[in-house]
Formats: C-alpha cells, sequence, structure tokens
C-alpha cells in the first residue's frame, strides 16, 4: 500500500493523532482489556470495543460479517499515478532506485491478493483490506482461545 504522496501521508497520520489503540489486558488472555491508550497517553476506557469485539467473536455473527464483507467491498482508495508510485517508492527508499519493473511486478501481486487495483492508476482496496484484516484477527483470537484451553489441559495433566 503506496501513499500518493508525502504530503498526503504527512495529513494522514495527523488524523490519526487522536486514534485510540486497545491494549492487550495480558500476553495470554483477552484479546481486548477495559483500558485503552489515546495517542497523547491519555487513559480511555474502552468497553464499548470489548463488546463489538464479543460480539464479533460470537459464532452465530457469521452472516454478520457477510454482510460486513458485501458492505466493505466498494471502499477503494483514489487511483495514483504509477509515476508518482514510483516517485514516493523512490523517496522512501534510500539505498537505491526501484525500477519500474520492480513495482509493476509488485502492483501485480498485490492486485492478484485483491489488495491492490490496477487501471487508470493503483488503487487501495480498502473493503478488502478491512474484510481480511478483521478475519485474520477473529481467527487468530479462535486460535488462540483453543491453545490457552489445551495449555489449561496439559496444566491440569491426566484424569
Amino acid at each position: 500500500m503506496l501513499p500518493p504522496s508525502s504530503d498526503s501521508v504527512n495529513a494522514q497520520w495527523k488524523s490519526f493523532s487522536n486514534l485510540t489503540l486497545p491494549v492487550p489486558s495480558r500476553a495470554v488472555g483477552s484479546f481486548l482489556s477495559n483500558e485503552a491508550f489515546t495517542a497523547s497517553g491519555k487513559k480511555v476506557i474502552m468497553k464499548e470495543l470489548d463488546d463489538t469485539f464479543s460480539m464479533l467473536t460470537n459464532p452465530r455473527m457469521g452472516a454478520g460479517l457477510i454482510i460486513l464483507h458485501s458492505l466493505l467491498k466498494p471502499l477503494r482508495g483514489t487511483p495514483v499515478a504509477p509515476r508518482e508510485v514510483r516517485e514516493t517508492v523512490d523517496r522512501l527508499v534510500d539505498e537505491r532506485k526501484v525500477s519500474k519493473q520492480s513495482i509493476t511486478n509488485a502492483a501485480r501481486r498485490l492486485e492478484e491478493a485483491q489488495i491492490l487495483e490496477r487501471g487508470e492508476g493503483y488503487s487501495v482496496n480498502y473493503g478488502y483490506l478491512i474484510s481480511f484484516l478483521l478475519n485474520t484477527v477473529l481467527d487468530l483470537t479462535k486460535r488462540m482461545s483453543d491453545l490457552e484451553e489445551r495449555v489449561e489441559e496439559l496444566k491440569r495433566g491426566p484424569t
């Protein structure tokens, strides 16, 4: 995912200055705690995040996740000209210039993964990316929960 220009990247990062991020309560356990920290470091109660995450992990939410995926699907970034992408990549990679062919190949692979769309330029498929990340987090949470249960069984020993 490449930003269109350094000015727009700076604007995006400034817009995240009040972002609230959940902090895991412990290494193994609940994925989201009731506490979160804003970018400025202030504690904020985030029970809503826990409630939402609990609802999303509910096995009865399968149809809801499909609806969410279908609603997110049309979200796409604005097209960015390949030349502008190359210029941005060249600014980000100090050591050497990245060839046009390398950028084209990387964009093709991202397009095959449905993360990028190539047409009038390169545009990020935000809806698919959000759905992918959400499903990955839900899957990892399920795996972690299963692993925690298995560890508890092993701690109890044979019965």
